[in-house]
């Protein structure tokens, strides 16, 4: 059996493609490990809001891309819990967000409760916001990276954080 020279070139050129798409997967995946050890996810938080209706806080997250590479990640989730209890979890967005090379995105999340459902819930925190006027929550947050350097990823890659943080209170207006 012999093939004609439109096959060969036929081949050589789907198997220049798959090389090139190997080659791109590899370097990708190269800078996902690079970029795990340089992305920088800072999490703070606030007690936004406290009135008849219940509580609010407010839970800050900063992405910052501290490389030469671009990153395409989608939006943070975010839980609390305390004790090991769930208590509040954002809403899932999969919108996609690009920290640029030395850039930076930030993101406020809210999330509100009954002041009631909190005190059943965790009696113990109760009682932290009613004699120190604060609440001390564990906040896991995740983003996952979908393309670094403007080249997708094949799956996702998940970037998770978790912190404690002490919710003061609100501002002052």
């Amino acid at each position: 059996m012999t093939l004609s020279t439109g096959k060969i070139i036929l081949l050589g050129t789907a198997g220049a493609g798959i090389l090139l798409l190997v080659i791109t997967g590899s370097m990708a995946a190269s800078r996902v490990s690079e970029l795990s050890s340089d992305l920088v996810v800072e999490n703070s938080g606030r007690i936004h809001r406290i009135d008849f209706s219940g509580i609010a806080l407010a839970v800050d997250v900063t992405i910052k891309n501290p490389s030469r590479t671009s990153v395409t990640f989608r939006h943070p989730f975010v839980k609390l819990s305390s004790s090991g209890k769930d208590l509040l979890s954002s809403e899932i967005n999969s919108t996609l967000y690009t920290a640029e090379s030395y850039g930076e995105k930030k993101f406020t999340l809210y999330f509100k409760t009954s002041l009631a459902s909190l005190a059943m819930m965790l009696p113990e925190l109760a009682k932290e916001y009613t004699s120190k006027g604060t609440l001390t929550l564990e906040v896991y947050e995740k983003t996952e990276l979908t393309a670094v350097g403007g080249i997708p990823l094949g799956q996702p890659y998940p970037y998770p954080k978790t912190d404690t943080i002490r919710f003061g209170a609100p501002a002052k207006a």
